[in-house]
C-alpha cells in the first residue's frame, strides 16, 4: 500500500495559455544572500502563492492535533517527550533541505532559510475528533476545528481557508513562503496509520501536509526523513517510485518533466523515490536533478543564478541635460521582471523575488556610479546627475540593478544635448504682445 496519498483539485483561475489545472500532492540575515523583507511576498503573488519554488525564505507551522473527546472517543494523549521528538524531527527535516541547497548551490547569491512556528506544538490544538481512528478524507473536519482555534476560520472551504491562514503566517513571520504541518498523534495506535492505510501525505503546492506521529513501521525516528521528502511536494516536485507518477507527468514553475521515474531508463537516488534509493539519498543530501528542477533549482546557462532570478529589470522614462546648471535629470519607473511560469498545477502566476536595489549612471562608457537605492519590486525613480557643461554631446546612459542577484535593466541611453530653442523672441525684438509701431 503506498505510504503517500495526493489529490487533484482543478484551478477556476488562468493566467496564461499554458494549462493551469492545479494538483494537490498529497532568522539571521547573510551577508549577500537575500535577506528578510518587511515587503516579502514574491512580487506577483496572491494569496494562494504560498510555495511556488524552495529559494528565499519559508515559516513553517507545525500543528499538533489533540482529541479532547467532545465526539470520537480518545485514545491519544500527547506526551511531553513525543511533542519535543517532533519539533526535532521536523527542525531535522528543515535543516537537511538548508544544508543540500549550500552544497547544490554554493555560489548562489539567493540562500534557503526555514522559520518553525512551534506555538501549536507547544500547546497542542484540541478537536473534538481522533484524527488516527478516521479515514484521511476526515480531514476537513479536524482542520475546521484548527481553524477555529486559530481565529482563521471563514465562510470559504477549509483549504482555502489554509491558504488565507499561510498567507497570513508568511507576513507575521517577514517570509516569502509558508505551508503548514499537521502531526496526529498515533503513539498509541497499533501501526501508526489512518484506517486507510496512509501515514504521510501532501498537496502538490500547498497548503498543507499531514503526518502520523509514528510514520506506520518507521517509527518516530524517521519523521524527519518523511518530512523532507512531503516539504518536496510543497514546492511542486513529484513522486518517482513504482506506482507514482509517471515519467511524461511534468511540475513545477519549469514545467520539468519527471525524469527518474520509477520507469525511467537510468535512475539516481532520490529523495522522491522510496526504500533504499531514498535511504541513501537522504544520508547523502541528494536528490534527483529533475526533481530539484521542479522545486526552483535551476540553472540552464550555467553562471550561478537560477533561471528564476535571471531576468532584466524593467526601466523606462526620458531625460533632460541643463548645461547652465551642469546637471541631468531622469524621470522613469523601474520593475522587477518574473520569469513565465510554466507549472501545469497553481494559479500560473509570474513570481519573482528580485528588486529594484540601485540606480547607477555612467557617461562615455566610463565607470558606473550609483546614484540611488532602492529596495522594492517597482518604484519611481527620479534622478539629478552632475555633469560638466563641457561634456555637452557625450552618451549618457542609466540602468537599475538588483541589488541581490546582480541582474541589471535594461540601459537607458540619452545624447547630452541643450533643449533645442523653441523660436520664441522676447520683447525687445517685437513679440505679439508688443503695442503697434506709431
Amino acid at each position: 500500500m503506498p505510504w503517500i496519498r495526493r489529490r487533484r483539485r482543478r484551478s477556476s483561475s488562468a493566467v496564461h495559455t499554458h494549462p493551469v489545472s492545479t494538483t494537490f500532492r498529497g532568522l539571521e540575515p547573510l551577508e549577500g544572500r537575500l535577506l528578510l523583507s518587511a515587503d516579502a511576498i514574491p512580487f506577483g503573488a496572491g494569496y494562494r502563492d504560498t510555495s511556488q519554488y524552495l529559494v528565499g525564505n519559508v515559516a513553517v507551522t507545525v500543528v499538533a492535533i489533540d482529541s479532547n473527546g467532545a465526539v470520537d472517543a480518545e485514545t491519544e494523549d500527547w506526551s511531553a517527550g513525543d511533542l519535543q521528538t517532533v519539533k526535532q524531527e521536523i527542525q531535522e527535516g528543515l535543516d537537511w533541505w538548508e544544508e543540500t541547497f549550500d552544497r547544490y548551490n554554493p555560489d548562489s547569491p539567493y540562500d534557503l532559510q526555514f522559520t518553525p512556528d512551534f506555538q501549536w506544538t507547544d500547546d497542542p490544538v484540541p478537536v473534538p475528533y481522533e484524527p488516527i481512528n478516521r479515514v484521511y478524507t476526515d480531514e476537513r473536519y479536524w482542520i475546521d476545528a484548527f481553524l477555529t482555534e486559530a481565529d482563521a476560520n471563514t465562510s470559504s472551504s477549509y483549504m482555502d481557508d489554509m491558504f488565507r491562514f499561510n498567507h497570513a503566517q508568511r507576513q507575521a513571520h517577514g517570509t516569502n513562503w509558508a505551508f503548514t504541518v499537521f502531526v496526529v498523534d498515533s503513539s498509541n495506535d497499533q501501526d501508526g496509520r489512518f484506517p486507510d492505510g496512509f501515514f504521510a501525505y501532501s498537496y502538490h503546492g500547498g497548503p498543507f501536509l499531514v503526518m502520523t506521529w509514528d510514520n506506520g513501521e518507521w517509527g518516530s525516528d524517521r519523521m524527519g526523513q518523511v518530512f523532507a521528502h512531503e516539504t518536496a511536494h510543497m514546492f511542486y516536485a513529484l513522486d518517482e517510485y513504482a506506482g507514482s507518477d509517471p515519467l511524461e507527468r511534468r511540475s513545477g514553475y519549469h514545467a520539468t518533466q519527471n525524469l527518474n521515474a520509477a520507469e525511467a531508463f537510468q535512475r539516481v537516488d532520490s529523495l522522491m523515490d522510496r526504500g533504499i534509493r531514498q535511504d541513501r539519498a537522504y544520508d547523502q543530501h541528494l536528490s534527483s536533478p529533475s526533481s530539484l528542477e521542479m522545486v526552483g533549482w535551476r540553472d540552464g546557462d550555467g553562471d550561478g543564478l537560477f533561471d528564476l532570478f535571471d531576468v532584466p529589470l524593467e526601466l523606462d522614462g526620458s531625460g533632460t541635460f541643463d548645461p547652465s546648471e551642469n546637471e541631468y535629470t531622469f524621470a522613469g519607473f523601474s520593475r522587477a521582471g518574473a520569469l513565465e511560469n510554466l507549472n501545469p498545477y497553481g494559479e500560473g502566476r509570474d513570481i519573482t523575488l528580485n528588486r529594484v536595489g540601485r540606480a547607477e549612471y555612467r557617461v562615455d562608457g566610463g565607470p558606473w556610479i550609483t546614484v540611488a537605492s532602492y529596495d522594492d519590486y517597482e518604484t519611481p525613480v527620479a534622478l539629478t546627475l552632475p555633469v560638466d557643461a563641457e561634456q555637452e554631446g557625450s552618451v549618457i546612459e542609466i540602468r537599475t540593478v538588483d541589488a541581490v542577484s546582480g541582474v541589471t535593466s535594461n540601459v537607458f541611453t540619452d545624447i547630452l544635448a541643450a533643449p533645442a530653442d523653441t523660436g520664441a523672441a522676447d520683447a525687445s525684438n517685437g513679440t505679439a504682445n508688443d503695442p503697434p509701431a506709431a
